[in-house]
This record gives structure tokens, C-alpha cells and sequence, in this order.
């Protein structure tokens, strides 16, 4: 997205996932998470083991 013909950065980045959360199940393309917290957790700390990139560190790592 840009403003006045510049990226307005990560800032509009919430309004956009809700936006997306509720039109992506209309379209049946996604569905509810039923994980708990604890495995959800469990899996961030596995994905951060094996050094997966989160989001933001990509952003990161992009704009070097």
C-alpha cells in the first residue's frame, strides 16, 4: 500500500489481516485454529529452533 506514491510501512498491516480474516472464510479459504495457547507456543519455539524467519525479521532482513 502507499500513500502520496510512498510505502506506508507496517502500519497498515493490522487493518489489512482483519480485513483478510473476514473475507478469506467467505471464500473458503481458511477456516478457525482450534490450538490452545500451550501448542501454539509450542510451536513458536520449535519454528524459532529450527531458525525460521518470523515476518517481521524478514521485513527486516529485506530492507538491508
Amino acid at each position: 500500500m502507499t500513500r502520496g506514491g510512498r510505502p506506508t510501512g507496517l502500519a497498515h498491516i493490522g487493518s489489512v489481516y482483519v480485513a483478510m480474516m473476514r473475507e478469506l472464510p467467505r471464500r473458503n479459504k481458511a477456516y478457525p485454529c482450534f490450538a490452545t495457547r500451550d501448542e501454539l507456543a509450542a510451536n513458536v519455539a520449535a519454528q524459532r529452533a529450527a531458525k525460521v524467519l518470523g515476518a517481521e525479521e524478514v521485513v527486516r532482513r529485506l530492507r538491508r
